[in-house]
């Protein structure tokens, strides 16, 4: 029975689970930025969280500046450092909609997995 029960447990320990994860994101989203698309892909050992979104403060440097920032506030993050070793920013770019010229960004949250996923 015992044997039983710590193969049940050790299982459960296994899986990764997303909620911590992504609760800590609107936690740490600064005032002017929105995201737009959120992934999650995990292949084999590896996963990445993908996040898309914009920023707007009426100024391209001061929205990369927010950018910037969000990503220090992921990667300084102990549940986010704990599951990703590697937090980046993989595409900024300039998009006018309207007549208002707003700062898209990419970033790309990659670690190693150490279970199945549990959403």
């Amino acid at each position: 029975y015992k044997a039983k029960v710590g193969d049940v447990d050790s299982l459960i320990k296994q899986r990764l689970y997303l909620t911590p994860l992504l609760d800590v994101i609107p936690r740490v989203v600064p005032r002017g930025m929105r995201l737009l698309d959120l992934s999650f892909k995990k292949e084999e050992e590896k996963m990445e969280l993908i996040l898309k979104g914009t920023a707007y403060l009426g100024n391209s440097e001061k929205e990369l500046e927010m950018v910037n920032a969000f990503v220090l506030r992921l990667r300084g993050d102990p549940i986010f450092a704990r599951y990703f070793n590697e937090i980046s920013l993989v595409f900024k770019g300039n998009k006018q909609i309207e007549k208002i010229m707003m700062t898209n960004f990419i970033i790309s949250c990659q670690g190693q997995a150490k279970g199945k996923v549990i959403k």
